[in-house]
């Protein structure tokens, strides 16, 4: 597992094997095989693929990466879509 910040704005981005990012602290605006999908304290992504992954701090931020197994799905409970988002406002 590796954990990493970023301040607000901040941008980090990689190209992984399937990997679970988890938002630790502050919130996450993660960009991923043509997702969007932002993350809050304690909930989590599983990006899955070869692709690059863009995570941009919405405000500073913690975050954890743990490689996954190919074969895991990612529970949608746990992300929420920038359009329900925007729905919500």
């Amino acid at each position: 597992m590796q954990t990493s910040q970023l301040k607000a704005a901040e941008v980090y981005s990689f190209v992984s094997a399937p990997v679970w990012i988890r938002c630790e602290s502050g919130q996450l605006w993660i960009s991923h095989d043509g997702e969007d999908v932002v993350l809050a304290r304690g909930e989590k992504y599983l990006a899955s693929g070869n692709d690059r992954i863009v995570i941009e701090a919405l405000q500073d931020s913690h975050f954890n990466t743990l490689k996954a197994s190919n074969t895991e799905k990612t529970p949608v409970k746990h992300t929420a879509r920038l359009s329900q988002l925007a729905a919500a406002h």
